[in-house]
Parts: structure tokens; C-alpha cells; sequence
């Protein structure tokens, strides 16, 4: 009787470690970054448009921070995020834009409080 239980035991354990291996096998983690060398594998044509399309994402983002649309914002997705240079790029823009906003108030505020003294 003591036998089958550990039988039965052994049985399951093999059985979940099986599971395991396969569920690895089939579905694991394909992360760019631990294969620095099949990111490069594509060719120059697909470097060229990879190029082309973040020009184009950064445009477009120039371009929705100016007309404070930041909804239309996007960004391209990265194994661990998003990149990076986009989303700093947003945010010199950002900042540009409320600098640029804050010196076009400034002469005005200081108009309104000249005339309450």
C-alpha cells in the first residue's frame, strides 16, 4: 500500500516536470535581446525601412505635440518596452512646446499685474 503512494508520486512528479519541459519547448520566451545576433540577420533593406519608419514616428509625434494632440501619440514596442529615443523625443517636444508657451504668457502676466497694482 505505502509503495503505490510513492509510485504515485513519482508518476505525477515526471509528469509535471514533462509538462514544464514542453511548455517551454513549444511556448517560451523568444527575447531579442538574449540573441543579439538574429536581430541583425534581416539584411540592410529591412534596416532601411526600419529607419524610414521611426523617422516617421517621430515626425508624426513632433507633429501631434505641436498641435496638443498627445492621444495621437504612439510608439514603437520593444522586447522590454517601448523604444526608448521615441519616447524622449516626445518629451523634449513637450517640453519645448511649454517653454515656448510659458514666454509667450509671460509679457501677458506681467501686463495683469502692472494694472492690479
Amino acid at each position: 500500500m505505502f509503495l503505490s503512494w510513492i509510485f504515485l508520486v513519482l508518476i505525477i512528479a515526471v509528469l509535471v516536470i514533462l509538462g514544464i519541459v514542453l511548455w517551454a519547448k513549444f511556448f517560451g520566451i523568444h527575447d531579442l535581446a538574449a540573441h543579439p545576433g538574429s536581430a541583425q540577420s534581416s539584411g540592410d533593406s529591412a534596416d532601411a525601412a526600419h529607419q524610414e519608419t521611426e523617422s516617421q514616428i517621430v515626425s508624426a509625434n513632433r507633429r501631434a505635440v505641436a498641435h496638443g494632440q498627445l492621444a495621437a501619440v504612439e510608439f514603437s514596442v520593444v522586447p522590454r518596452g517601448y523604444r526608448a529615443d521615441q519616447v524622449d523625443a516626445v518629451l523634449a517636444e513637450c517640453q519645448a512646446e511649454i517653454d515656448r508657451l510659458r514666454a509667450q504668457q509671460a509679457p501677458h502676466a506681467q501686463r495683469a499685474q502692472d494694472t492690479e497694482r
